[in-house]
């Protein structure tokens, strides 16, 4: 009792749903721009300029958070910092959106990566500006 039965033919799958599967075609280069985090330690640059300009003139008797400006640069500081992920998080969604379904694996690491490389270094170099800063008035440096 053997029966030959033909193997069922299934309908082939539709050329979207072969490609969401495909391996990624392109070089191995991430699609996350690098531009908006240069912009974005140019403006913690600048942030770190103003403070030297309006911090350093100090006599040694008032001291930086007496200084009228210090609460705007504290501010501004703060908002940097809060921008740091907010800018990660919106490059990413740029890349993934702007990717094939294959190409998107490691986009959302590569942003987190930079965005939070670019708020330390930010952060890091005002920390040291206002160091210095105060070293400068109190006649250490």
């Amino acid at each position: 009792m053997s029966e030959d039965k033909a193997p069922e033919q299934t309908a082939p799958e539709p050329i979207e749903e072969i490609l969401e599967d495909a391996p990624c075609d392109t070089p191995k280069t991430t699609p996350v721009a690098w531009w908006p985090f240069l912009v974005y330690l140019a403006m913690w640059a600048a942030l770190v300029a103003t403070s030297v300009y309006l911090l350093a003139g100090l006599e040694p008797v008032v001291t930086a958070l007496e200084n009228p400006a210090y609460p705007a640069l504290l501010l501004s500081a703060v908002a940097l910092t809060a921008l740091g992920p907010l800018l990660a998080v919106v490059t990413w969604a740029v890349a993934w959106f702007a990717s094939s379904a294959g190409c998107r694996g490691g986009l959302l690491t590569v942003a987190l990566v930079r965005g939070a490389a670019a708020t330390l270094f930010g952060v890091l170099a005002w920390w040291v500006t206002l160091v210095l800063v105060d070293a400068i008035r109190l006649g250490v440096l």
